[in-house]
């Protein structure tokens, strides 16, 4: 609610949920639209079975594995953990 008169000399904008609710319907219609165009393409055609035949394709080359590699171990050292304590409560 403006506190002033608008000046007669300018023009009346549009009322704001006349134009919210324009422009909301103009938006439908261009979802409305690039969903039926995307939805109606022409289909793909169907792939087709092709029969390669065997000189054109190379053997594998057969390549020999790679040698074990070595690791050097390190020797484990000894753990040495003192005898548990049994604690009894209560008695």
């Amino acid at each position: 609610m403006s506190l002033r008169p608008t000046p007669p000399t300018l023009p009346r904008l549009p009322q704001p949920r006349r134009l919210k609710i324009a422009v909301l319907a103009g938006l439908v219609l261009v979802y409305g639209a690039v969903t039926l165009v995307l939805t109606h393409h022409p289909k793909r055609p169907p792939m087709e079975i092709v029969t390669i035949p065997v000189d054109v394709v190379k053997a594998a080359r057969r390549v020999p594995p790679a040698p074990p590699a070595v690791v050097a171990l390190q020797p484990v050292p000894t753990v040495t953990l003192p005898p548990p304590t049994l604690v009894l409560r209560g008695r």
